[in-house]
């Protein structure tokens, strides 16, 4: 608000008004702002001088409370009439009997949909207005009506309250008391609040409160709350709980705390009450003494019975286990009270304060690791290791240690066989072993919270042990026999063994074998073989000089230039033609390979419930790879790989008809096609098609049929354009003087780098259940349909079916040198398309429009600037994407981002050694879901800043220091600061209409300071902190990080 406006009720300001005088009468029409009495509000609203109000801030009297620039024409509330004449909502016993003191305190329900009051039977409904939601609000507004004289109402404070403890039973309802609010509210024994280190006010204590009316005879009535997430609570040793109890009938109640995974797996906790905060009715758990309890308990358990319901007593006290309860596994809590009474209910109150954990488990943990290498020339190798880490051992980002001790060694080595044999065999046959066990053991009885005691954790250990061997040969012997060199030369063995065992306590037994053995066959040629087909035009096109021109010079011809076509271009005789007849046929394929493998693999495993299981398998694979290059610029590739099962003999046979080695599994055949020709002028280019055809005819899967199949096929180009090659441009340089339309067309093109094009289609489809193999056309990914029928799908397999996807994508972009160390790094953009075709159509378009970068260098040339900075880079970038989907060819959704990352980012080097770096990005994202019954948009939106400064100081010649010699450093420091704020915000709405509900909104920062120092080659040290505060806007709420780590290496 200007001061133009700021001219009160009546429209005038102070000197426009009848009978102003400046000292006399300063306001005639009292329409002036002021605020003299804490009660008096009369003169704040729209009255002259409120833009200074300091509350205000130069935008008083607005509407737009929420200062979005937009005018809100819908009214979301709840409404809540509170009688001040009356005690309804009022909290019993708050109300003060001081005379002239009439605080008391006001408690609301807000989300019951109604509330009844016993002391007049009078019903008040909460009132909805529009369509409000608890979930999203944002303002409050307060009025008082129905006052006919002058009255004050103060307000202290208003807060939202709430517990999460639910009542189970209609005899028992639950609430809290405070020091601050209730009076007759009195905290157990040396127990208060806490004090504000701001305020240095002491803080509300606060109990729970059980209110139990009329309780049946020998009955019970509970409270609980469930966890948003499972606690682990054996990291502590204790629990404690303050007890209070108020009662009539002049019977004692017991009060009980269960607390695990559910309401059949618990520990409870009770005690028969005293009154008052007795001693006798302090809950005190020692969760040492509890599990051993609940370990005693199991060992008792008669055969086939696996969970347990049993009490221990000890004086007013018992404890209880019901189920399989751990303190691993805590979800849920359960305060009740129970009336041992056989004939009268009972009525009263008991105030439970000081639920908390105690006695932190503070056990230091340690890692140690051992590692000795040994080389013995080019002979032999030999490492060996060592390593153990207590189960309390953490690191600084861990909470908590893994909870199991852990020891583990290993040895290994490798032996050069072939080093021991003629050099001219050529062998080559490594042979290497490994040997790794390990030893664990739990500080808990495993899916338990029982603590081991040290008699019984070797039962409890689990013990690993591997070992296995691998080896090759092969030769490469100098010899010219055709066999030696056709056969032995081209062949290469390998085998693989490794067994692993290991025992334990809930699986005695684990143990796997896994055996490996492969053969490969190289027939690939060893030279080149090629024919000219076309080399007989050579005689024919190859110009001669005359005969009686016995001048002319045959070391250089020049081109002959053809009416119409650009100087440069290729003519008859020139270079370009003769290398038609050039062309080269290569008629051997250029790799052939046959590998042949066989593996197997043998499991078994026992649990501890006596289970057995055993898995063999067995399998043989060939694989067929060839290579051929026809022409210089064509590729071909193609390789085929067969799986089957030789696990059982019956599948193995030769007949007379018919000859089978093993079940078929699967069949995969794979060919790729490139094709890249030489350039044509400003044009290079290249393209590929491939394929993939994969087929599974488990017989355990494809039961009644052939089995299934897919098949993908891409066809992809590359396209480069360099306009620098465009005929007639002549070089920089080659005119002088003057402005030529040459030169400036040569200046441009200049600039641009060359423009890179790609485009590609691909097609993916799936055939499940067919009666046979399809064609071979299909496999080669020729065509799309695989030529046999299919039939239903059986077994677990009757969902699947026919699938097609079509994938389309285009993209250019290019750089560009624009001018003063300006460029644009990138400037391009990309169309992406997605079609699915099966029991239902999707489709995907994905555009990205632009996809820009920017740099500039040359400020460092700027003289004040070079002075300090050797280098400095700034840049920015701008990608704007737009993504739209159809379901069944009905619009569905649609996106928007645009994202700036960075939208300014400055990179110095300085002088000094020092270098910074400060970036800034932001993105904006909008996804709209236009194909839903009741269409919704979401957008998002995310700011953030950077900042990082490093330091990197070394003194190999010594630093000078006052009244000491020349010290001498083998050493190097580096110091880094980094700083990031970052702010993130969502929203949702309805895209009929509406107000936006936000739904997130996140401000988190975070700096990293980070110290490394090279004290010699051997020995390097850092320090590191980390220290971010995330702060949710929504609920302020503040998550804080602070970390700090330190770690020093030794190698020797």
């Amino acid at each position: 608000m200007y001061a133009s406006e700021d001219i009160g009720l009546d429209g005038l300001a102070d000197e426009d008004e009848p009978g102003y005088n400046s000292s006399s009468n300063p306001d005639p029409h009292g329409d002036d702002w002021r605020y003299d009495s804490p009660y008096d509000y009369s003169h704040i609203n729209g009255t002259e001088g409120n833009r200074n109000d300091p509350d205000g801030g130069r935008h008083p009297d607005t509407e737009d409370i929420n200062h979005d620039g937009f005018l809100e024409r819908f009214n979301n509330y709840f409404e809540f009439d509170i009688e001040l004449s009356s005690s309804h909502f009022e909290v019993p016993g708050t109300r003060s009997t001081q005379s002239g003191n009439y605080w008391r305190l006001y408690r609301i329900p807000i989300q019951d949909s109604l509330f009844t009051f016993v002391e007049d039977g009078k019903v008040w409904h909460r009132e909805e207005i529009g369509n409000p939601d608890w979930q999203y609000v944002k303002f409050a507004r307060l009025w008082v009506d129905g006052v006919e004289d002058t009255s004050i109402v103060s307000i202290a404070s208003i807060e939202l309250v709430g517990n999460k403890w639910q009542t189970e039973s209609d005899y028992l309802d639950v609430s809290v008391k405070n020091t601050h609010e209730n009076a007759d509210y009195i905290p157990p024994p040396g127990i208060q609040g806490k004090r504000d280190p701001r305020t240095g006010l002491r803080e509300a204590e606060q109990s729970l409160v059980l209110y139990y009316n009329d309780l049946p005879p020998c009955s019970t009535a509970t409270a609980a709350k469930q966890l948003l997430q499972t606690e682990d609570y054996t990291y502590y040793q204790r629990l404690h709980m303050f007890v209070y109890w108020n009662g009539e009938g002049g019977t004692s109640p017991v009060l009980f705390l269960r607390m695990g995974a559910d309401q059949n797996n618990y520990y409870e906790f009770g005690v028969t009450l005293s009154p008052l905060w007795n001693e006798s009715n302090f809950i005190d758990v020692d969760f040492a003494e509890l599990t051993a309890f609940k370990n005693e308990a199991y060992l008792s358990l008669d055969s086939g019975v696996s969970v347990v319901d049993t009490t221990k007593y000890f004086g007013n006290k018992y404890f209880r286990v019901k189920g399989r309860p751990s303190l691993t596994n805590i979800r849920r809590y359960t305060l009740g009270v129970k009336n041992p009474n056989e004939l009268y209910p009972i009525s009263g109150e008991i105030w439970v304060d000081e639920l908390t954990l105690r006695d932190v488990r503070k056990e230091p943990g340690g890692a140690q690791r051992a590692e000795i290498k040994l080389n013995l020339a080019d002979i032999a190798n030999i490492a060996s290791s060592v390593e153990r880490k207590d189960s309390e051992f953490h690191s600084l980002r861990e909470k908590k240690g893994s909870g199991t001790t852990t020891t583990s060694t290993g040895v290994s080595g490798q032996l050069y066989l072939d080093r021991f044999t003629p050099r001219k065999l050529g062998m080559s046959l490594p042979f290497s072993v490994s040997y790794n066990k390990s030893w664990s053991t739990p500080r808990l009885v495993p899916s338990s919270d029982i603590i081991l005691p040290d008699s019984l954790r070797a039962k409890q250990q689990t013990i690993s042990r591997s070992y296995g061997l691998n080896t090759s040969l092969g030769f490469d012997i100098d010899s010219q026999n055709w066999l030696i060199q056709g056969f032995v030369n081209r062949l290469r063995n390998s085998f693989s063994y490794r067994n692993q065992r290991s025992t334990g306590p809930t699986t005695p037994l684990s143990l796997s074998e896994n055996t490996s053995f492969q053969n490969t066959y190289d027939a690939s040629p060893k030279s080149i073989h090629f024919i000219k087909p076309l080399g007989f035009l050579s005689r024919f096109l190859q110009k001669e000089p005359a005969a009686e021109d016995t001048t002319a010079d045959t070391t250089k011809t020049e081109e002959q230039e053809i009416p119409g076509l650009p100087k440069g271009y290729p003519t008859p005789g020139s270079d370009t033609t003769k290398g038609i007849w050039n062309i080269k046929l290569y008629y051997l394929p250029k790799s052939i390979r046959f590998d042949t493998q066989i593996t197997g693999s043998r499991s078994r495993t026992i649990d501890q419930y006596k289970n057995d299981r055993t898995t063999v398998n067995r399998t043989l694979s060939h694989t067929f790879t060839l290579g051929y290059q026809p022409l210089d610029p064509l590729t071909t590739n193609l390789n085929l790989n067969i799986k089957r099962d030789i696990r059982f003999p019956s599948s193995i046979y030769i007949r007379k008809d018919k000859m089978q080695i093993g079940a078929p599994l699967s069949r995969s055949l794979t060919t790729q096609t490139s094709l890249s020709p030489k350039p044509i002028f400003i044009l290079t280019h290249n393209y590929n098609f491939s394929t993939n055809y994969s087929e599974n005819t488990d017989p355990q899967r494809n039961q009644g049929y052939f089995g299934s199949v897919s098949l993908s096929r891409t066809v992809r180009g590359n396209w480069t354009v360099d306009l620098k090659k465009i005929p007639g441009i002549k070089k920089k340089g080659s005119e002088e003087g003057g402005v030529s339309l040459s030169r400036v067309l040569q200046e441009s093109v200049g600039r641009i780098d060359p423009v890179k094009l790609s485009g590609s289609h691909e097609e993916s489809v799936s055939k499940p259940a067919l009666l046979s193999r399809p064609v071979i056309f299909f496999q080669l990914g020729w065509t799309t349909t695989p030529g046999v029928n299919s039939t239903k799908p059986t077994g677990s397999y009757t969902t699947v079916r026919d699938q097609k996807t079509t994938t389309d994508n285009i993209s250019a972009n290019t750089r560009v040198k624009l001018f003063w160390n300006f460029n644009l790094d990138n400037i391009g953009t990309s169309w992406r398309r997605t079609k699915t075709r099966s029991s239902t159509s999707t489709e995907d378009q994905t555009l990205v429009l632009p996809d820009a970068r920017m740099s500039w260098s040359g400020l460092s040339k700027i003289a004040f600037v070079k002075k300090y900075a050797k280098s400095t880079t700034f840049s920015s970038s701008y990608k704007r994407t737009l993504t739209k989907g159809l379901q069944n060819d009905v619009p569905s959704h649609k996106t928007e981002t645009n994202d700036f990352a960075p939208l300014i980012s400055v990179s110095v080097a300085w002088k000094n050694n020092i270098q910074t770096k400060f970036d800034h990005t932001r993105k904006y994202s909008r996804d709209e879901n236009i194909g839903a019954a009741s269409p919704i948009f979401r957008s998002t939106s995310e700011k953030s800043y950077s900042f990082n400064a490093s330091y990197s100081f070394s003194a190999p010649q010594g630093i000078k220091l006052p009244l000491i010699k020349t010290i001498r450093f083998d050493n190097t420091l580096t110091t880094s600061l980094t700083f990031t704020l970052t702010r993130s915000s969502s929203k949702n709405g309805s895209l009929l209409g509406g107000e936006a509900r936000v739904d997130n909104d996140t401000k988190e920062w975070s700096l990293t300071p980070k110290l490394t120092y090279r004290f010699s080659r051997n020995l390097d040290g850092a320090l590191e902190g980390k220290f971010t505060n995330r702060e949710n806007m929504l609920i302020k709420s503040t998550q804080k990080t602070r970390e700090i780590s330190i770690w020093v290496e030794l190698k020797f």
